[in-house]
């Protein structure tokens, strides 16, 4: 149900849908959380609690929620949390989650900039050192994947027709739940002297069960990969960033457009 709310200054409406727990996406519980400060501020109910012990009810109540980032909202009472990809927000005294987007009076999306400010951090820890590179184009694509999602194995096909044009930063994360085989085609992968044309024959179905390989170095690199994976909030594949856009899911049209801006206007 929708429920538009507004400020009392007249800035901001908001379109929220309050949803159960029991669909949140529990993939950063390795995540650091960022302590907000114990600054006091006024609740809508005009009682005084402070950001700390609104974090610490959230977490008392919502104990499987975990989240990177928790701070005062742009409404009185309400706060703001980052878990995984979304925003959520929170109201202490009743004790309820909000899902949903929050708009300025001017159209602009608050919930959308502050996501873009978050993810734009998360972004810049990735380690992509770390990363399986491909190719040494211009464009850059930071890449997350599993060997036996279709998804994953379509845009592998659709990157390596544009090998010329893209530098690819491959990270592995097998969702185990759906794919038990993928881990160890991972860790085959990895432990290849070209690691490369290992992911393109695993990807292609040219590498047959009785043909993965093992070894110590591929599996300490596998693990690494995943945690990478786990603390960036991957909860499914494929998942990419672009610049500094995350990208879930094989966009075709939109990966096509960030490699080649002008292709659409050549095509008409």
């Amino acid at each position: 149900m929708s429920v538009y709310i507004e400020r009392a200054k007249g800035y901001l409406i908001a379109s929220i849908a309050a949803i159960s727990l029991c669909n949140l996406a529990t993939a950063e519980e390795n995540a650091p959380i960022q302590v907000a400060s114990a600054a006091t501020i006024e609740t809508a109910d005009h009682k005084k609690i402070t950001i700390d012990e609104a974090q610490k009810r959230l977490q008392t109540t919502y104990s499987r929620l975990t989240f990177t980032d928790f701070r005062e909202g742009p409404i009185p009472g309400l706060f703001e949390i980052v878990a995984g990809n979304r925003v959520i927000y929170y109201q202490p005294q009743m004790e309820i989650l909000i899902f949903g987007e929050l708009f300025s009076k001017d159209g602009r999306s608050l919930t959308q900039e502050y996501l873009t400010s978050q993810q734009e951090k998360k972004i810049a820890t990735i380690p992509l050192d770390q990363a399986l590179v491909i190719g040494n184009g211009p464009k850059k694509i930071i890449e997350f994947t599993d060997p036996d999602c279709p998804y994953c194995q379509r845009l592998h096909a659709f990157l390596k027709d544009h090998a010329k044009e893209v530098t690819r930063y491959v990270f592995f994360s097998p969702i185990r739940g759906l794919h038990p085989d993928s881990p160890q085609k991972v860790v085959h992968i990895l432990c290849s002297k070209d690691k490369a044309a290992s992911m393109d024959a695993v990807y292609s179905g040219k590498v047959a069960p009785t043909e993965l390989t093992k070894c110590e170095e591929g599996e300490k690199l596998e693990a690494k990969q995943e945690a990478i994976s786990t603390q960036f909030g991957v909860g499914g594949t494929p998942m990419l960033v672009l610049d500094n856009s995350v990208v879930t899911g094989f966009q075709e049209a939109r990966i096509a457009q960030f490699i080649n801006p002008n292709s659409a206007t050549q095509s008409k």
